[in-house]
């Protein structure tokens, strides 16, 4: 016997994995320790089942530059994407893969990532750096999902500050950056970024 009542029950709106999986990767990088950028990584593997989190800090038992006050590489006009040697804190994708329990589980795995430009109150999607690249690289990560470019970034900023929920589901909203492309990349010695 069918129910009568089937047509008055409101459908949740269920996000999409990579929706899903970069809200988590965002929600890591409320964590972040740097004034300028907080990131979030997430990793889960090929059957969609969480492998790692991280986000953006200080090694164990380092004041973090929240603790200290200040941020050395804003204070000595280090710019973004570069020197990343004269830097306290250890990036959301590294943390991320040395926080799995099980590393065999990060072959062929998705790592998201979220970022947020503290400075300018907004959404950030720069890719990895070259020296998260190579972690990523080694331990066979399959591939990295992030928000694409600066207008989607800017269309999702402005959602973000008045409350609007963006879908993900519109492809311009995704930027995958596949194993082979990384491994390319680095072949290359490009080391131009972001990219």
């Amino acid at each position: 016997m069918e129910s009568t009542k089937k047509s008055s029950l409101i459908v949740p709106v269920r996000p999409g994995w990579d929706e899903f999986f970069l809200d988590l990767a965002g929600k890591y990088s409320r964590r972040g320790t740097c004034f300028r950028r907080q990131y979030g990584a997430f990793i889960v593997d090929r059957e969609k089942r969480p492998v790692s989190a991280g986000y953006c800090g200080a090694p164990s038992g380092v004041d973090n530059c929240l603790e200290v006050g200040y941020c050395y590489r804003h204070e000595n006009d280090i710019p973004a994407g570069m020197a990343y040697e004269k830097c306290v804190s250890c990036h959301a994708e590294v943390n991320a893969v040395l926080f799995a329990d099980d590393r065999s589980r990060l072959k062929d795995s998705t790592l998201y990532l979220a970022g947020w430009d503290v400075q300018k109150g907004a959404a950030t999607a720069s890719p990895p750096c070259i020296n998260c690249l190579k972690v990523i690289i080694q331990m066979k990560i399959g591939k990295v999902v992030l928000l694409p470019d600066e207008i989607t970034i800017r269309e999702l900023s402005q959602g973000m500050k008045i409350g609007k929920v963006i879908p993900l589901s519109d492809e311009r909203m995704i930027r995958e950056i596949s194993l082979d492309e990384m491994i390319d990349k680095l072949s290359k010695r490009n080391f131009d970024y972001p990219y």
